[in-house]
């Protein structure tokens, strides 16, 4: 009877116990499903924030595609306006280069003349009636005198610093008399009266001068000032 007696006891001691267990794994159930959730509301979270992280990294990269792309255009443009200087400078130097060689060629073919009678050395014009020109009005008033000669033989004219003498290959005529010698022809006409003076039998002229280089038959002509008279 002893012996039934605890071993009922022992059966609903038992049973209390295994209720208690499943009691407490009931709600240990309950708190791993809470937490379970609670873990997929901070994965939810994550992974929204990561969404919007990775949206702000593509919106990132693609400015920067954009501005790349943009800093490419600007330097095709650079390099474009490079070559474009490159070129215009390789054609100024070109330019620059031909306009060297002519004035090389225009300088070996022909003498340019921008220069005044040196007196020192005299002239070939004799005292009396003659014709002197300059390259205007203001040097021939300061006697910058670029071309005289007498109204009969002789011309005296200066070319590159120096007193170039010629005899008149035209005897017969005068008033327009060419000069020449082994290298030039050197001849006044065109001339339009400016004033006159009978008191000094003087006549002031504007005049184009013609010196012609008779190797090459190359021609100068030049806008002139002076006067002539006795």
């Amino acid at each position: 009877m002893k012996k039934t007696l605890l071993l009922l006891i022992f059966c609903l001691s038992l049973n209390t116990y295994s209720q208690d267990i499943e009691k407490m794994d009931k709600k240990e159930l309950r708190i791993a499903l809470k937490n379970s959730t609670t873990s997929k509301d901070s994965v939810i979270s994550i992974n929204s924030i990561k969404d919007k992280e990775i949206a702000m990294l593509n919106q990132n990269l693609i400015a920067t595609k954009d501005s790349i792309k943009a800093h490419k255009v600007k330097i095709t443009s650079l390099q474009s306006l490079k070559k474009q200087s490159e070129d215009n400078s390789k054609m100024l130097s070109k330019t620059v280069a031909a306009l060297k060689d002519s004035i090389v060629f225009l300088n070996s073919s022909f003498p340019f003349i921008n220069t005044t009678i040196d007196y020192e050395q005299g002239t070939s014009v004799e005292a009396g009636c003659s014709c002197s020109f300059a390259e205007s009005k203001q040097k021939y008033d300061k006697d910058e005198i670029l071309y005289i000669s007498d109204l009969g033989d002789n011309c005296t004219i200066s070319i590159n610093n120096k007193n170039i003498h010629l005899k008149n290959s035209t005897p017969n005529i005068i008033e327009e008399a060419k000069f020449s010698n082994n290298e030039y022809i050197v001849y006044i006409y065109k001339k339009k009266i400016v004033k006159s003076n009978d008191e000094y039998e003087t006549t002031w002229f504007t005049a184009e001068m013609i010196i012609e280089n008779k190797k090459n038959g190359k021609k100068i002509i030049k806008n002139v000032y002076g006067s002539c008279g006795c």
